[in-house]
């Protein structure tokens, strides 16, 4: 994964640049992540860049959302298609109230503003069992899989298709 700055100029330009050489993948297939970084910038700045972006097709997510990085006010000004929970809500969810009121309520948030909630950091039977009574059906982590090589998740996953 390449990490690149939203506030070059020349990186929209960059982008499509990189998807013309794959014309078989469709914009809305790209999905790009903003991290700890987000908090520090202004909001006004920040949406503007976005705005670019999805003009062009292109999707944002909010990675490690409730971390203490990914600030609320990013959250609230952005609309993001992809919001990923931090591990650190996940970790204390099934014996936390405050956690599994926090991730309740940002799912269903993200539900009402068709923005799709993933919790990262899935570990146990417990956690998936308290992420589902919160309403957050998507996760990630070591309770599904260790990261796998491309064949073997082709192998493992997407045999059926």
């Amino acid at each position: 994964m390449s990490r690149i700055t939203l506030f070059n100029p020349t990186t929209l330009a960059s982008v499509l640049a990189i998807q013309s050489h794959y014309p078989s993948i469709p914009a809305d297939q790209i999905e790009l992540e903003i991290t700890e970084t987000a908090g520090d910038m202004e909001k006004a700045t920040l949406a503007s860049i976005v705005d670019d972006f999805m003009e062009c097709g292109i999707r944002f997510e909010l990675d490690d959302f409730g971390s203490g990085y990914a600030n609320i006010s990013v959250f609230s000004n952005i609309r993001f298609h992809t919001i990923k929970l931090d591990r650190t809500l996940v970790n204390d969810l099934p014996g936390n109230e405050i956690s599994r009121m926090l991730v309740e309520n940002i799912t269903k948030i993200c539900r009402n503003f068709d923005m799709q909630c993933i919790a990262e950091g899935v570990e146990t039977v417990r956690q998936e069992e308290a992420l589902l009574k919160a309403g957050c059906v998507l996760g990630q982590g070591y309770y599904y899989s260790r990261p796998l090589p491309a064949e073997e998740f082709e192998k493992r996953y997407l045999k059926h298709i």
